[in-house]
């Protein structure tokens, strides 16, 4: 995450979170139903915010390591943050923060 991040910003994490419930009201892709395991990442960008556009282009189709602690098996193993069926990123901008200018 960060690394894909770090190729528009300079992202300094503040918190990492694991869940395991129900994803049902998250706006994954079709393909993910039920009680999964998830990670909600918190990161701070100093300056110079991209367009989420530009970032969710970024992490669209990079190759993940998978079968760690997922509960999904993710075929391929890939972010995809485009897709409806399979899309397995989520980026929510803090809207308390100023947007590019």
């Amino acid at each position: 995450m960060i690394q894909v991040l770090g190729l528009r910003a300079n992202p300094a994490p503040i918190k990492t979170i694991s869940h395991h419930e129900s994803i049902k009201d998250i706006q994954f892709g079709t393909r993910f139903r039920g009680i999964q395991r998830y990670w909600q990442f918190e990161f701070e960008i100093e300056y110079g915010i991209p367009p989420l556009e530009d970032i969710l282009d970024d992490f669209d189709l990079v190759p993940v390591i998978d079968s760690l602690d997922e509960t999904v098996k993710l075929e391929p193993a890939i972010f995809s943050s485009k897709d409806s069926k399979n899309k397995n990123v989520i980026i929510l901008p803090d809207n308390d923060q100023p947007g590019p200018e």
